[in-house]
């Protein structure tokens, strides 16, 4: 009677347990690259590497290290914004970044502030 009891307990732990599959910690739609110096100046600069980019929200930057940026891969119909503050809300200071720009693999620096967020839009 024992082993049937057992049986049975391990039967319904197993039930139990959520079987829906882990979702991601986000939808990543692509990289970034960060240097804590202006211009993505190679001279050590380069701080935080494939930095993601998310398709939902408003991702803030960790300070310190996004005085500039290089978008290194972005998924197909997406558009990535860079924000100078870190909730995604600086119209007058943003860059926009997307395959049809050509502007994937270039140096994006916003001059005086630097990047504190990161938006995207996929279609």
């Amino acid at each position: 009677m024992q082993f049937s009891t057992i049986i049975s307990s391990l039967i319904i732990a197993a039930t139990s347990i959520n079987a829906a599959p882990a979702l991601e910690a986000r939808d990543q739609v692509g990289q970034l690259d960060f240097w804590s110096a202006q211009g993505c100046a190679p001279s050590g600069s380069f701080c935080n590497h494939d930095f993601p980019i998310e398709r939902t929200g408003c991702t803030a930057v960790p300070a310190g290290c996004s005085n500039a940026g290089i978008v290194t891969g972005l998924a197909a119909g997406c558009t990535v914004t860079l924000w100078t503050d870190s909730t995604c809300t600086s119209v007058n200071n943003f860059i926009e970044v997307s395959t049809p720009k050509n502007n994937i693999g270039v140096c994006q620096d916003p001059g005086a502030a630097p990047i504190g967020s990161i938006s995207a839009v996929c279609v």
